[in-house]
């Protein structure tokens, strides 16, 4: 279908993307930041370009990494359907509301109930945005503000309402539980493979 296509080639972009920033971690507000927008739309422009071949990380360079982390927020926000799926909000709601002892537990069966695609690729952005906390003392991001950044477009419902807006903070909690948490809730990911998805 078109919109599984769109997801294909977004989910490639992201690839290339986090392949880039892996070597610009310390890069202070990485993600909260916003690039220059003449650079993300010649970014974007750039993607579309490339689509059906091989990107080298040395040629985002000249977009430099704020611009590359807009674009790359935008893509995870233009997806037909967040990663999480719209499914999964109505039960990471619950999740929030429940006793926080029960937390990682219920994520994780929320997370083993995605489609794999899905769950691959979200362990593969996960992954990431830990080891980017993990530098938070010269990029200050934390798991806490990662997850402000990222948690309203991982999760969402799928009709947006002034209700559904004010959730926001509890629901970022849930996803901070994701980089809080990652091993025990997706296991180990070997660092530097490759999701078959994101293959040119």
């Amino acid at each position: 279908s078109r919109s599984s296509a769109a997801s294909d080639v977004y989910k490639r972009q992201l690839y290339y993307s986090i392949e880039y920033l892996k070597l610009h971690v310390k890069q202070e507000g990485l993600f909260r930041i916003p690039g220059a927008n003449k650079l993300v739309e010649d970014l974007r422009e750039f993607f579309v370009k490339k689509i059906g071949t091989k990107i080298d990380s040395k040629e985002l360079s000249r977009f430099g990494p704020h611009a590359v982390a807009s674009l790359m927020k935008a893509y995870l926000r233009e997806l037909p359907e967040p990663l999480l799926t719209f499914k999964l909000f109505d039960s990471m709601l619950k999740i929030a509301d429940s006793p926080e002892d029960q937390h990682v537990a219920m994520i994780s069966r929320s997370i083993r109930s995605l489609q794999e695609r899905n769950r691959t690729v979200l362990a593969y952005l996960i992954e990431f945005l830990v080891k980017v906390a993990e530098e938070s003392e010269s990029n200050k991001m934390t798991h806490k503000n990662l997850a402000i950044v990222f948690g309203p477009t991982l999760l969402r419902p799928e009709q947006v309402s002034v209700a559904t807006t004010l959730l926001i903070p509890k629901l970022n909690v849930v996803v901070q539980k994701l980089m809080d948490n990652f091993q025990e809730i997706f296991g180990k990911t070997p660092s530097g493979t490759k999701p078959v998805q994101f293959q040119s």
